[in-house]
């Protein structure tokens, strides 16, 4: 449980940067107040030789969102956006929060079929999707489409959150 709960730390302090929630406190400088070192990798950060996320270009070590990008990649939660980016001030979309609902839960496998006609087989989230909608996480918008590429909204995170945490209890 408790890896659970850190794990959604990370997770939504990054996507207060697309949702304009208010989920840490930041200075005028726009640098997070929180100083609990619980929410750092094990392995402090020194921004080059121990740095997690050296290899993302658009990574900026002295930001607020750092230490979370550090952890969600180092559990695999989040791989990027490419070989080299990350894009930390690109918006979250559907695919991409399943996809780490997925991967928080170690990828497995479902055997029920692809239900929307906007998720192609064989994507980075296609799998993803299929094993949220048979498990009632995500349901998609009604008329046959999930809308992978589309940016979510606090709404669609909070009712997706929701069933998750059903899902677990």
């Amino acid at each position: 449980m408790v890896e659970f709960l850190s794990s959604w730390w990370h997770l939504v302090q990054l996507f207060e940067r697309n949702c304009n929630a208010t989920f840490i406190a930041k200075d005028s400088n726009n640098n997070s107040n929180n100083n609990n070192s619980n929410n750092k990798p094990s392995t402090e950060c020194d921004g080059i030789k121990n740095c997690v996320s050296k290899h993302f270009i658009d990574v900026d070590t002295k930001a607020w969102y750092h230490h979370d990008v550090d952890y969600v990649v180092k559990e695999g939660l989040m791989k990027g956006t490419g070989p080299d980016t990350f894009e930390p001030h690109s918006s979250t979309t559907r695919a991409m929060i399943v996809t780490m609902l997925h991967r928080l839960e170690k990828e497995p496998i479902t055997s029920k079929p692809n239900i929307f006609v906007d998720v192609e087989e064989n994507l980075w989230y296609s799998e993803a999707v299929n094993w949220a909608t048979s498990n009632e996480i995500v349901l998609g918008y009604g008329d046959g489409k999930f809308g992978p590429n589309d940016p979510i909204t606090r709404e669609q995170m909070v009712a997706i959150l929701y069933r998750y945490t059903k899902y677990k209890n």
